[in-house]
């Protein structure tokens, strides 16, 4: 996916892949999740467009599930927002497991 710069000269791209190890480094660095799978879903081939992103995710035994969601939606849609073009329409998260931190 092409990454808008300043200079019209320079050509940058990031790989899905690439996006994907963003979303799965900024949840498994919050703390109280263990990341798993993530899609992405829209126009990843246009700077600017919005896209949805899916993810499921271990939770750490103990934490309270819906605010360690929402905090994992604001973390992975800065994160992307941050280091991407894209704008993220919506995060969705499913806790697929539970584990001993």
């Amino acid at each position: 996916m092409p990454v808008a710069h300043p200079d019209p000269r320079l050509r940058l791209a990031l790989t899905e892949a690439a996006v994907r190890g963003l979303v799965r480094r900024a949840g498994d660095t919050m703390g109280g999740v263990v990341m798993g799978r993530c899609v992405l879903a829209g126009d990843l081939e246009q700077p600017g467009a919005t896209v949805r992103i899916d993810v499921t995710a271990g939770l750490a035994y103990g934490e309270p599930a819906e605010p360690t969601a929402e905090r994992l939606r604001r973390t992975v849609t800065e994160t992307v927002q941050r280091h991407t073009g894209l704008v993220v329409e919506a995060v969705d998260v499913r806790f697929d497991d539970v584990y001993l931190p």
